[in-house]
């Protein structure tokens, strides 16, 4: 009985469309598909699972995610509206066509990724992870991946985003950067959280567990001075562990390749306004992302393990577990914003209360 009167919605709402009933016609659309809309919003990624181990010696992929088909949902129904607007718009209307099409570019961005480019500065959006850019809808953050293992190239291959590979203190570390088109602050955290997630599931089995960084912290890293430094094409990757820069920008892609980076040098004066590093050269033969952390072996120390690493590695463990079996109260941290936390046989951290719900959803 509910398919018939959600048809009979569909068709008292194109009734009223021509007649000016444009209002009346959008919650009766909203109504008619509202079930769509709940079930697309619902729909977790279908993990994929590795080949089987080939010859000895051989290393299988990890396991690696394909698309939300809820997303794919939301964009055709979002394609729906867009083509009301159009008629509206064919048919003189004043308000129709930017309601309709409101909704239409929404769901059609719903969730959409951010191919990280040149977005101006970004802004930290306080109690959370995410940085704001100055172009409407767009969001981003910062996770670091923590490794517990020599074999960064190994752990990190299946990363395809934007890496940042830098020099903190006296070790190392590598951070990777997120985007997403959202209209709203809510459904952007989530479409990013659930990307970190992907990519902790992808690493995290080779010893490279991703820790989102509250956004002050994300907003100090891509707040650094730097100056361009200029990489020798003539017998790249090489020139990674020859060539002196302090902050390597490496653009990975699907299939673990790399084509192309960015090299910089520490600037001087105080922090800047928070901008993502650009890559400003082109490989003319791109390399594969563990030849990349080969070279940068010999250059590179990465930073020990350390509490927040063996705190992640707990939680990858124990996912599936109940949460309080996997993370207690360690005491008072002596913040309001902070949190004094440990997990199943490890030493307390001091995390912020953002970061410890972020990763509470990515290694859920």
């Amino acid at each position: 009985m509910g398919w018939l009167l959600k048809a009979g919605a569909v068709v008292v709402a194109l009734m009223l469309f021509p007649v000016g009933g444009w209002v009346v016609s959008v919650l009766l659309l909203l109504y008619a598909f509202s079930g769509l809309i709940s079930r697309a919003l619902r729909v977790r990624p279908r993990r994929v699972a590795p080949p089987n181990a080939g010859p000895a010696g051989h290393v299988p992929a990890p396991e690696r995610f394909v698309g939300y088909s809820g997303h794919r949902n939301l964009r055709l129904l979002g394609l729906v509206f867009l083509v009301l607007s159009t008629i509206a718009l064919a048919d003189r209307g004043t308000y129709a066509p930017l309601v309709f099409g409101a909704i239409g570019v929404s769901l059609v961005l719903w969730g959409m990724p951010v191919r990280i480019g040149s977005v101006g500065a970004l802004r930290p959006v306080g109690g959370s992870i995410l940085l704001r850019g100055t172009i409407p809808f767009r969001w981003f953050a910062v996770a670091e991946v923590k490794l517990s293992t020599k074999s960064a190239g190994r752990a990190l291959g299946g990363v395809d985003e934007r890496l940042l590979i830098d020099k903190v203190g006296e070790g190392w570390r590598v951070h990777v950067v997120v985007g997403t088109t959202s209209l709203t602050r809510r459904a952007a955290e989530g479409s990013i959280l659930t990307r970190l997630g992907e990519l902790a599931r992808v690493s995290a089995p080779l010893g490279g567990y991703v820790l989102p960084l509250d956004a002050v912290e994300g907003a100090a890293i891509l707040a650094r001075p730097r100056e361009v430094a200029k990489l020798e094409a003539r017998g790249w990757p090489s020139a990674l562990s020859t060539v002196d820069w302090d902050l390597l920008v490496v653009d990975s892609e699907r299939g673990g390749f790399v084509k192309s980076v960015g090299a910089y040098k520490d600037g001087r004066g105080g922090l800047e306004r928070p901008t993502i590093p650009r890559c400003r050269q082109t490989l003319s033969r791109p390399s594969l992302l563990w030849e990349v952390f080969q070279e940068l072996g010999k250059k590179v120390e990465w930073e020990k393990p350390d509490g927040l690493t063996a705190f992640l590695a707990s939680m990858f463990a124990t996912e599936g577990e109940a949460i309080g079996e996997r993370i207690a109260d360690a005491g008072d941290s002596g913040s309001s914003q902070q949190v004094l936390i440990h997990s199943v046989g490890t030493a307390p951290v001091r995390l912020s209360r953002a970061q410890l719900r972020a990763i509470v959803s990515v290694y859920a």
